[in-house]
């Protein structure tokens, strides 16, 4: 048996054409933090690692997180939860986003 599984592992094969390898998606980083200034192209955040300084593409897409209240969602919208284990609920939410379909990039 271990020969059979030898022959096979070393024996001759037909050709495989395999296609290519994906290229690997570029690295999108997400930055969190309290603007600090905007200059030209580059913004300057306050972050809990410290001031961080990105530069903004001239396509970039910026998003804000405002406080609101339930009454600003509307039917079609997008809705984002955050929330940490509880002992009796399961989860408790600690935040919610807001995304109408005008900001959406597909439609839903």
């Amino acid at each position: 048996m271990i020969s059979a599984a030898a022959g096979y592992l070393t024996g001759e094969q037909d050709s495989v054409l395999l296609p290519p390898a994906a290229t690997p998606a570029a690295q999108t980083d997400i930055v969190r933090g309290t603007v600090q200034s905007l200059e030209g192209a580059t913004l300057t955040l306050s972050t809990e690692a410290g001031p961080t300084s990105v530069i903004l593409a001239p396509d970039a897409v910026l998003e804000a997180l405002r406080p609101t209240t339930l009454s600003a969602v509307r039917a079609g919208d997008w809705l984002n939860a955050g929330a940490v284990p509880h002992q009796q609920t399961l989860l408790a939410l600690t935040g919610i986003v807001i995304i109408p379909p005008s900001v959406l990039r597909t439609p839903r």
